[in-house]
This record gives C-alpha cells, sequence and structure tokens, in this order.
C-alpha cells in the first residue's frame, strides 16, 4: 500500500504578468494598474476588463487558491512560462 500526496497549495505572492486559471476556465492577468492608491491589477484575458484592484502582490493568494473578485484557481502560470499569441476567429461575416 502506497501513500500519494498531493501539494494542492498556491503561492500567496502574485508577480506582474502572471496569468490565472479559475477552476470555472476563466483567464485572468496581473498588470500594472492605473490608480495611484491600487498600482495593479487583476483583469479578465479575453476583454481587459478590470476585475480587482490591488494594493500590493503579497498574499493575495489563499493557501487553497482563493482571490477575491476571481474565485478559486485551478493555476498559476509564471510569468516566464508562457507566450501569448493572438488568433481572431470571426463568428459570422459582417458587411
Amino acid at each position: 500500500m502506497g501513500i500519494e500526496i498531493w501539494d494542492k497549495s498556491f503561492r500567496k505572492n502574485l508577480k506582474l504578468n502572471d496569468i490565472l486559471l479559475t477552476k470555472d476556465g476563466n483567464f485572468y492577468i496581473v498588470t500594472k494598474g492605473d490608480l495611484a492608491d491600487y498600482p495593479y491589477k487583476i483583469s479578465k484575458l479575453n476583454t481587459h476588463q478590470t476585475v480587482s484592484n490591488l494594493k500590493t502582490l503579497k498574499n493575495c493568494v489563499t493557501r487553497k487558491g482563493h482571490i477575491l473578485n476571481v474565485g478559486y484557481l485551478e493555476k498559476i502560470i509564471d510569468s516566464d512560462q508562457y507566450c501569448i499569441k493572438i488568433s481572431i476567429e470571426y463568428k459570422s461575416p459582417s458587411l
């Protein structure tokens, strides 16, 4: 009988340009904010709509992977571990 230990904890601190994948399948990105009191923000990746303004990137994530106004995370993709490629597909032609 073997014992497997799965670490389901998340790092508490975010970094600029981290990609956040939530359990419901949404993608968010951590970027610099526009407000003086809140220098960082979390935005939806496909719409750039801000969902949360942050004063700091420290202690934003609970051990179980929850972020206020975002929800529970599936994964945090480190800022130096991805490359974004944009593909635009039309749903229906506009005339």
